[in-house]
């Protein structure tokens, strides 16, 4: 090896701006082989990320359609405890007829109905695979969450009420 050296030095004594460029030269292969190598690790990576972050987007909109059906859970509950408070309150539709109740025919308005939106269609919307998006799904599903969990809150108190109210009603006999 020190041979080598020793030869190295003296073609660089004989020949120095030869022995310069061959040195340059080698360092500017180097730092190509380098760059180049870094370039496919760089790509690899974010392909990885980009398949990662769609695995993730394909979790959240199964979660979605788990929303989905908890909603329309929520809103029969809500719809029999109304209809169950109709029968607990004792309404009589040709006294009274009171707002909202679905047993006494009195709905919303026309225009309360005309105005609400009950279903989505269904629409297949091309999501980018960013890290941004990700973001945005996580808020809404918080939103989701936070929002059933305000409605159940809501039904417990009424069937609270309900339940409390039978136990001070006396059974008939």
């Amino acid at each position: 090896m020190r041979s080598y050296i020793r030869k190295f030095c003296q073609l660089c004594e004989k020949y120095p701006l030869t022995a310069f460029m061959g040195v340059m030269g080698f360092c500017m292969l180097c730092t190509c082989y380098s760059v180049m190598i870094l370039r496919e690790e760089r790509d690899e990576h974010k392909n990885k990320q980009t398949k990662n972050i769609a695995k993730v987007l394909i979790a959240n909109t199964a979660i979605y359609k788990e929303n989905e059906t908890l909603f329309r859970r929520i809103r029969k509950n809500s719809d029999t405890i109304m209809r169950y408070s109709h029968y607990m309150n004792h309404h009589n539709p040709d006294v009274k007829r009171v707002p909202f109740c679905p047993e006494c025919g009195e709905g919303a308005s026309e225009e309360l109905v005309k105005n609400t939106i009950t279903d989505h269609e269904e629409t297949t919307e091309e999501v980018p695979e960013t890290f941004k998006q990700l973001l945005k799904d996580s808020e809404e599903l918080r939103i989701s969450v936070s929002s059933a969990s305000s409605s159940m809150f809501g039904q417990s108190i009424a069937l609270e009420a309900h339940l409390d109210r039978l136990r001070t009603t006396k059974p008939r006999q």
